[in-house]
C-alpha cells in the first residue's frame, strides 16, 4: 500500500483570505459583461499611493498586496492578501520557486504582473512577503501571498 504521507494534496486556493479596497477606475474599473466584474481579475495589485484604501494594478517594482479576485459594481475591489494564488509573470523577467516577488511589466508594458525582487537591495528583499510556490506554467505562477 502507498504511504499516505507521501501524497501531495494541490494547494489550489488554500488559507484564501481577503479585503475589500477601492478599485483606483483607471487600471481597475467594473466591467457589467466581464466575468468577476473587470477585465484584469486575476492579476497583481498594489495600494495606490496618496490614495487611502485604494488599489491599482502593480507597477513595474511595486510592491504587491495581492491578487485582485473581483469588482463589485459600486467600485468595491475583493482582493486576495492570504493564500495560495496564480498571478501571471512579466514579460523578460524569470522567478524560481522561493523568490519573493514584486511587480512587473507583461505584453504591451501592461500592468499587474509579476517578476523576483531585486535581491541586490537589503531593503526590497525585507519588505516582500510573498513566495514563489510553482512556476510550472508562466501565465499562472503558485504563489503563497502573506507569509514571508
Amino acid at each position: 500500500m502507498a504511504n499516505p504521507r507521501k501524497i501531495v494534496a494541490p494547494l489550489d486556493g488554500v488559507a484564501f483570505r481577503a479585503l475589500t479596497f477601492l478599485a483606483d477606475g483607471s487600471t481597475i474599473a467594473f466591467s457589467e459583461t466581464a466575468p468577476f466584474g473587470t477585465l484584469v481579475a486575476g492579476r497583481a495589485v498594489g495600494l495606490k499611493s496618496g490614495s487611502a484604501n485604494t488599489v491599482e494594478l502593480v507597477a513595474a517594482g511595486q510592491d504587491v498586496l495581492g491578487r485582485l479576485d473581483h469588482v463589485e459594481s459600486d467600485g468595491v475591489a475583493v482582493v486576495q492578501v492570504e493564500g495560495e494564488c496564480k498571478l501571471p509573470q512579466g514579460n523578460a523577467v524569470t522567478v524560481v520557486v522561493g523568490d519573493k516577488i514584486t511587480g512587473a511589466l507583461g505584453p504591451a508594458s501592461a500592468r499587474g504582473y509579476i517578476g523576483p525582487i531585486d535581491t541586490t537591495s537589503a531593503a526590497t528583499a525585507a519588505s516582500s512577503r510573498h513566495t514563489v510556490l510553482d512556476i510550472t506554467t508562466t501565465t499562472a505562477i503558485s504563489v503563497l501571498l502573506g507569509k514571508g
